[in-house]
């Protein structure tokens, strides 16, 4: 396709579809399906909390209904995309990171398949014990439920782990049935969500004796379900989200795939870096062998002298490096792990020390991090670049600073209560939380956004690149002490508890705490991805 068909953001000229065909392309699709689903989201509760029925056989036949036809949809889809093959696939997208994605997202979808089986087999314990229902046919309905959760998960995994890395075609069949997909993963948030607010008696308050008397809060496999969802529930809803991203990129796009024009000596060094780019090795040793023939000359030149080859030789690898500095910023963290398996009582001050010092080391750290890219490649090179985790990224971050400011807000409210260190603490963390989420985010987008076909050759004693792969690492480290903590914030979230009680807290966690999850995950993979993007120079 030539340059001047389209116009982008710098001036060139366009294709923009008919205004006919705009009812068919994916994001009115999707728009519509939303329309939908708030619609019927609002009368469902509207009728829970009237109390005309019980939640539950609206939103069970709704959830059960959307996956078993997503799960059809699939089918249809799949074998159209195996069937035209090259007719109905763009293009290939790039990505390095595509294989942990679609790893996690089967270890995501184990995750879920277990907590609906085990659901599933909380409702066969109901029948052969002749449970009491809370309406007719209750136990029946949630099995039927729970295994189309089941088949939906598991023709989910299979679909997009064929076909994760593929940009489709537009295709109205292929767009319709794709948005259903993406419908049919917020039904199923929304169901837990309504699930949330039963557990916690938030929601049609007139049969709350009746759905805790209910089968399924009473027998002993789900007191078992009670001790591992918090480590469950949240993978559940990051498999949602990740599978959402996927999606998300499979979505034929209106528009032509972006094309840019770059010089000659541009072009040879975009293919180096393709060819090189599944490559470069995370731990970078001084192999003499593998570098250029000019490197090789260069080399020989400056080590003439064995002490000098020596140095070279005993050089800390950059992962390593890397690895050291993440594990002394993320001390205060791995402290407050240690802190909250403790059995002391007054502990709240000094996890409000150490995390408030974490979070002064993370926004030094990501300054550092932005000074560095704006010098070493931003002022050099233009945004033209598609990034296709945009839509999910600002999802999550959303739902993080949500999270964020109800503990800003537990706060405040706490200091006009009464003087509180603690309280005061919770403010300043929450502030640097906020800010770091915001900085990070933005510089993400930009950063993927960013063709880089010049770069800084001024000597660099830190690189770009690998101040993200430190930051990559942190977020590991972040997100996988957060997955041990999982739900259980009581200790170390005392203030949020004391504010909005325990039942508030609880959904407020249950709904925002998998987000923040997920924001750690998907952020790590971007940050991988900038790494392996600008070490190439």
């Amino acid at each position: 396709m030539a340059i001047g068909e389209y116009r982008d953001e710098f001036g060139e000229e366009r294709d923009t579809p008919d205004t006919h065909r705009w009812w068919r392309s994916p994001v009115a699709l999707l728009l519509y399906g939303s329309g939908i689903t708030v619609c019927a989201v609002i009368i469902a509760i509207a009728s829970a909390m009237s109390g005309l029925i019980d939640y539950h056989l609206t939103i069970w036949s709704i959830v059960a209904v959307t996956s078993i036809i997503s799960v059809v949809i699939t089918i249809i889809v799949w074998n159209r995309v195996r069937i035209f093959g090259q007719y109905i696939i763009a293009y290939r997208v790039t990505d390095v990171a595509i294989k942990p994605k679609v790893l996690f997202l089967w270890v995501f979808g184990f995750a879920k398949i277990l907590s609906a089986a085990l659901q599933l087999a909380t409702g066969f314990n109901c029948i052969q014990r002749d449970a009491k229902q809370m309406f007719p046919g209750e136990i029946f309905l949630s099995i039927f439920t729970k295994f189309s959760e089941i088949v939906f998960v598991i023709f989910q995994l299979c679909f997009l782990s064929s076909h994760s890395s593929v940009k489709l075609r537009e295709d109205t069949i292929v767009s319709f049935g794709l948005s259903t997909i993406i419908l049919t993963h917020i039904f199923q948030w929304f169901e837990m969500l309504f699930a949330s607010l039963s557990k916690n008696d938030l929601i049609n308050i007139s049969s709350v004796n009746e759905t805790n008397n209910s089968c399924f809060h009473s027998i002993t496999s789900n007191k078992l379900m009670e001790n591992i969802s918090p480590y469950i529930e949240p993978m559940s809803t990051e498999f949602g989200l990740l599978a959402v991203g996927i999606i998300f990129r499979l979505l034929p796009a209106s528009l032509r795939q972006p094309q840019i024009a770059v010089d000659p000596g541009d072009q040879q060094w975009t293919n180096n870096v393709q060819e090189e780019e599944e490559n470069t090795p995370l731990l970078r040793v001084n192999d003499f062998n593998s570098r250029s023939p000019l490197e090789r000359s260069d080399s020989t030149d400056k080590a003439s002298s064995s002490g000098e080859v020596g140095s070279q030789i005993l050089q800390m690898p950059s992962f390593y490096r890397c690895l050291l500095v993440a594990f002394i910023i993320c001390l205060p963290l791995l402290i407050t792990i240690i802190l909250h398996a403790s059995e002391q009582a007054d502990i709240q001050l000094s996890l409000g020390v150490v995390q408030f010092l974490f979070k002064v080391e993370l926004l030094f750290l990501l300054i550092l991090n932005c000074c560095l890219w704006y010098n070493q490649f931003k002022r050099l090179n233009l945004y033209s670049d598609k990034y296709d985790g945009k839509l999910v990224l600002l999802l999550s971050t959303a739902g993080t600073l949500l999270y964020m400011m109800f503990g800003l807000v537990a706060g405040c409210v706490l200091l006009s209560r009464k003087v509180s260190s603690i309280a005061i603490f919770l403010i300043l963390q929450k502030i640097l939380e906020i800010v770091v989420v915001v900085i990070q985010t933005s510089l993400i987008l930009k950063a993927q956004s960013l063709h880089v076909h010049r770069v800084n050759q001024e000597p660099k004693r830190i690189s770009a690149s690998k101040v993200f792969f430190t930051f990559f690492l942190i977020r590991v480290i972040m997100w996988t002490t957060d997955s041990y903590i999982g739900k259980s914030t009581t200790k170390i979230m005392p203030i949020e508890t004391e504010v909005y009680g325990d039942n508030y807290w609880d959904t407020i966690n249950d709904m925002l705490y998998p987000i923040t999850m997920f924001y750690l995950f998907h952020t790590a993979i971007d940050l991988y991805q900038l790494y392996k993007k600008y070490d190439q120079s």
